[in-house]
């Protein structure tokens, strides 16, 4: 792989430093805050898997017009705002179509949707600004469960879906042999720093962070972050090994009974998550609680209700 740096302008436009680097045939990786999927389909077009947040939208296009190319087309792996962040405003300013699988597209078409999902009473002012005016966006192209494949300007690329992360996640193939990952794995780096890897359901994510394993590519990109062609099989080995460290430690917790909240309390604290803020909470108890509901999926651990109180209880 080789690597184009494109120097920054210190504007109030481009303030992000953004490398276009280029993976496999028409495949190049734009690596900003994420990793943004590129896939040339002549000189002068592309589509984008995935486009960031809405904050690197100069850069971005500011490095696309640099390498000579023009978004034709938009294929999120899922609604997250660091994936999806500037799927509208490239949508409207291109007229080009957004293709996203069925559940996430759910997500991001009312505003009610919106606001359950992003916990938005909880955002911060600038939060709920981006969710009112980029996020809620219509899609295009409906990526049904049953899919293997989407089509977007006469390109067809092979569609995996591996839920977990989010609940409809998908990951994309291009004809060269690249799959773009999405947040199924997390780089060894990234992993090295992380507290609590996210999940919507963490026996979902386990399953899917097993099945990459079994498809054929050669290359891939990591929104978290930026292309591998190392050994999948290890690297997925190492992610599914935090999850499963953190749900051991988890559920040693639990060695008395404890409510919901008070699980939260002792986790954030044996992972050394802080709290500052009312919105640093709402995040905290939504990567914990699909960890909580695991331990009782799995049957480590139950829940029993006493004088309408929930507790959870380690199961011998």
């Amino acid at each position: 792989m080789s690597a184009v740096a494109f120097c920054v302008i210190h504007d109030k436009r481009r303030t992000l430093s953004v490398e276009l680097i280029h993976v496999s045939g028409n495949t190049d990786c734009l690596l900003g805050k994420t990793a943004v999927g590129v896939y040339r389909i002549d000189d002068t077009r592309c589509i984008l898997f995935d486009n960031g947040y809405s904050k690197e939208y100069d850069e971005l296009v500011g490095s696309l017009k640099d390498a000579g190319l023009t978004p034709a087309g938009l294929i999120v792996s899922h609604a997250h705002i660091d994936h999806h962040g500037n799927s509208k405003r490239l949508r409207e300013a291109f007229q080009i179509p957004l293709a996203m699988s069925l559940g996430e597209a759910g997500l991001i078409a009312s505003q009610a949707a919106l606001e359950r999902y992003t916990n938005y009473f909880g955002r911060s002012e600038e939060e709920k600004i981006s969710i009112d005016t980029e996020q809620r966006c219509p899609v295009d192209c409906i990526i049904q469960p049953e899919d293997t494949s989407v089509t977007l300007c006469g390109v067809t690329f092979p569609v995996h879906h591996l839920p977990g992360h989010s609940l409809d996640h998908i990951v994309i193939g291009t004809p060269d042999g690249v799959c773009f990952a999405g947040d199924a794995l997390l780089t060894e780096n990234v992993l090295r720093h992380v507290k609590l890897p996210y999940c919507d359901h963490v026996g979902l994510d386990l399953e899917s962070k097993e099945a990459i394993t079994k498809l054929p590519y050669q290359h891939w990109i990591l929104s978290h972050k930026g292309p591998f062609d190392g050994n999948i099989r290890e690297l997925a080995d190492k992610n599914m090994d935090l999850v499963r460290l953190r749900l051991a430690e988890l559920a040693k917790l639990l060695q008395r009974p404890m409510t919901r909240d008070e699980f939260y309390q002792e986790s954030r604290r044996l992972i050394g998550m802080h709290i500052g803020t009312y919105d640093q909470l709402i995040r905290q108890e939504r990567h914990l609680r699909p960890y909580l509901e695991q331990l009782v999926i799995d049957g480590t651990a139950r829940l029993e209700v006493k004088n309408d109180t929930i507790y959870f209880y380690l199961n011998e």
